[in-house]
């Protein structure tokens, strides 16, 4: 569940499968779905992962939303995700 501004209470589901090759390039699926506060939806789709860097626990990707594939058409993701092992993970969107 978000808690910033204009997003309390919403929920946002997500997957990501991407795997980066040596030369740096990244390819990759990012889906996502963005309920509000009162289960309608405000946005639903996949994105193109874009860059892919993982240090240890910690995974960063970008992924933009192809023109005329979902709710969010051009948006941009940039996502940090910290495994939490057998705890949660912590997970930074922008």
């Amino acid at each position: 569940m978000y808690d910033e501004p204009n997003t309390v209470g919403h929920r946002i589901f997500f997957g990501v499968y991407a795997v980066a090759a040596s030369d740096g390039s990244a390819q990759g699926q990012f889906l996502y779905r963005h309920e509000r506060a009162d289960g309608t939806l405000a946005a639903q789709g996949r994105a193109d992962v874009t860059c892919l860097r993982v240090t240890g626990n910690v995974a960063v990707f970008t992924a933009i939303v192809p023109e005329g594939q979902g709710s969010a058409r051009n948006h941009g993701f940039y996502v940090k995700i910290i495994d939490g092992g057998r705890g949660p993970d912590q997970i930074v969107d922008a």
